[in-house]
């Protein structure tokens, strides 16, 4: 094993170690109605749910509208780097813990990685 390969196993172990949040990820599964509410709910069917790790990542851009500075940043989850799952931009993500769903905007792509990383956005159920 390269001095390389030794590191990045490190790296993704250490990555591993600091996913302490559980999330779900996949396309909105059908809706069901709740009987009492007269709501329909909605789930995601999963394609991954496990550990992760979610961050505020970035200033994406920082401009000053007239009277204050505004800046904006990418939302970045980070799932193991050994996660096959099929992954995709428009997928739903659910954080335990966290109020609110998101949606994969993308896959982040570089080499020599130590977990795999998406840009979301914060979405709406789809009605």
């Amino acid at each position: 094993m390269s001095l390389i390969d030794r590191a990045l196993a490190m790296g993704r172990n250490a990555a591993l170690m600091r996913m302490r949040d559980t999330c779900t990820i996949g396309p909105v599964a059908a809706g069901e109605l709740d009987e009492a509410t007269g709501q329909v709910t909605k789930s995601i069917s999963s394609v991954y749910a496990g550990p992760c790790e979610l961050a505020e990542t970035r200033v994406m851009s920082q401009y000053e509208d007239g009277t204050r500075d505004v800046v904006t940043g990418r939302t970045e989850l980070r799932i193991p780097w050994s996660s096959a799952a099929p992954i995709f931009a428009g997928h739903y993500v659910e954080v335990d813990g966290v109020e609110g769903v998101f949606r994969v905007v993308r896959e982040q792509k570089a080499t020599n990685v130590t977990a795999r990383r998406f840009d979301l956005e914060t979405a709406d159920w789809p009605v």
